[in-house]
């Protein structure tokens, strides 16, 4: 289960080291249900010691300890507590309530069960190597959980996009060009390149994602290449088997990560058409069948000898 990502969590990290890292903004995408003026940003919350969470809901706002609760009565018509995870994405294991209200609950459990935690844990003591292999399994899950869905997680471990685009244009300015991932590995840490690699696919597309690519000689804007993109798009299908569409493209809920959606469309030549641009995308990588994939009735037979 994981921890909920709130103003209050925010708060503790000031105190502890007087700097914060900066937040993913709301989705264009969802700001007409979510209203960023509600939120903290990105898989985060408002929390108030006394009233509770605060409702991200546009045109809504209140306090409640228990959020889930509101949201699902409330706010059905936009998918109630799920749907408003998902837009928000905070996983949809991670309850919706207060630090108050966790810790009653949590004391209210402990005086009903007794000594049963002691219990627990002389009998988990007995077992240590099942006990051990259930902690590694834990441990990748939460890994996972802060791939692929934790908005708040990612920035509470300084890994949210707003963070990892900050830092390398911060290393950037460092080096004064566009920064390899050997020179992030040893100027930003090891830790930090793989996650940008597990996130995005390759280093060249999460360069392609922040507009971080080289200069053209002699020009001020930023160019990205055809190359990256199809790099990029190549990464995400070699983990999802298809090419992104258009819902996938403008709002990014899968890793690898790929480039924005007109970055796409410009890097392939296509102004408006984005199944055009996958199937020039297909052509370019021999990806047949599926969506936008080649027909399958061109495929080259293996068994058949090439000509030379």
């Amino acid at each position: 289960m994981s921890e909920l990502y709130t103003s209050l969590v925010r708060l503790k990290q000031a105190m502890n080291n007087g700097a914060l890292p900066p937040m993913t903004d709301i989705p264009l995408t969802v700001q007409d249900v979510i209203d960023p003026t509600l939120t903290i940003g990105l898989g985060a919350l408002f929390e108030d010691t006394e009233k509770g969470l605060r409702c991200p809901v546009r045109g809504c706002g209140v306090y409640r300890h228990m959020l889930s609760s509101h949201i699902t009565t409330v706010h059905a018509d936009v998918g109630g507590a799920n749907g408003v995870r998902d837009m928000m994405e905070i996983p949809r294991s991670t309850p919706l309530a207060s630090q108050s209200y966790r810790q009653a609950k949590i004391a209210e459990f402990a005086a009903r069960r007794g000594d049963g935690l002691a219990i627990l844990a002389r009998a988990r003591a007995t077992n240590a190597g099942a006990a051990h292999k259930r902690d590694v399994r834990v441990r990748a899950e939460q890994t996972k959980k802060i791939v692929y869905k934790s908005a708040g997680l990612r920035n509470l471990t300084n890994r949210c996009e707003a963070q990892m685009r900050h830092a390398l244009i911060d290393l950037q300015n460092q080096i004064g060009r566009s920064p390899t991932v050997s020179e992030a590995r040893s100027l930003i840490g090891e830790g930090f390149a793989g996650q940008v690699i597990a996130v995005y696919g390759t280093w060249n597309a999460a360069k392609a994602r922040f507009g971080l690519d080289q200069y053209k000689r002699g020009h001020s804007r930023k160019e990205i290449t055809r190359d990256m993109v199809l790099e990029a798009l190549s990464a995400y299908y070699d983990v999802h088997e298809c090419l992104p569409n258009q819902r996938q493209a403008r709002k990014a809920t899968r890793t690898p990560l790929i480039p924005s959606f007109p970055t796409i469309l410009k890097a392939m030549g296509c102004k408006y058409d984005w199944t055009e641009a996958m199937q020039r995308a297909a052509s370019l990588l021999n990806i047949y069948g599926g969506r936008y994939g080649l027909p399958e009735s061109a495929r080259p037979d293996a068994s058949k000898p090439v000509d030379a």
